[in-house]
């Protein structure tokens, strides 16, 4: 079980990056600020998948826990941090967009 989880840990980044030039958000702040934007949205997917990952793993072990309580909390616990990583995930999505807004808004 541990080998597959490596595995998956291992290769979800290189598949959910396979297209991640054409999916670089353009920006016109300069060269400076497309490149914080496009590492805001890298360490994004990587929260998410991050989190898919944590989520499935809680589901794994809140079905192998078989009634026994540290199992269960461990899984409950590996379910918050999944949920953590989603929520810091697609926050890094919508920051740039909002900081974006509120710029364009102000000036």
């Amino acid at each position: 079980m541990k080998l597959i989880l490596y595995i998956l840990l291992f290769f979800t980044p290189l598949i959910s990056f396979a297209d991640f030039e054409s999916s670089q958000i353009k920006y016109k702040g300069g060269m400076f600020g497309s490149l914080i934007v496009n590492i805001v949205s890298f360490l994004g997917s990587l929260f998410l998948a991050g989190g898919v990952i944590m989520m499935l793993y809680a589901g794994y072990v809140f079905f192998d826990a078989g009634g026994e309580v540290e199992k269960v909390t461990q899984a409950r616990k590996n379910l918050i941090w999944g949920i953590v990583g989603l929520v810091i995930g697609l926050s890094a999505y919508i920051a740039p967009e909002l900081v974006k807004t509120l710029l364009q808004s102000s000036s």
